[in-house]
């Protein structure tokens, strides 16, 4: 949750901006399941007159950009050093989204059960 928030204070209070990739690197995880590759960004964006470069805090291995992409991105107008890519693949959004979805799902399904459990009790 703490990362659905997190995301939520960047997209309202951050600016967004155009970046470009100027690296990448792809690292490698092995697990019990198999492998995974999940490319990391390094990105130049300029604000107030000044470039300022960044790698991804997050990887995914849904990205294909390389270098020369341009890219969305957002960056805290204190500090324009701190930023992130943004999109559905970055920042946690997705992952977010999708545990928050499950867990709005369960949510219901145990007050639905509640709810007839009590409606069963007064009859």
């Amino acid at each position: 949750m703490k990362t659905a928030f997190a995301a939520r204070h960047r997209k309202r209070h951050w600016a967004p901006s155009t970046g470009v990739v100027v690296d990448y690197k792809d690292v490698v995880t092995r697990r019990h399941r198999g492998t995974s590759l999940n490319r990391y960004l390094k990105v130049r964006h300029s604000a107030y007159g000044m470039a300022n470069e960044f790698w991804n805090r997050y990887g995914s291995n849904l990205v294909k950009q390389k270098e020369g992409d341009e890219i969305p991105i957002l960056y805290n107008p204190e500090n324009p050093e701190d930023a992130i890519v943004t999109g559905p693949v970055h920042g946690g959004g997705l992952f977010s989204l999708l545990f928050g979805g499950i867990g709005f799902i369960f949510m219901m399904i145990g007050l639905i059960g509640c709810a007839f459990l009590f409606w069963f009790r007064l009859r």
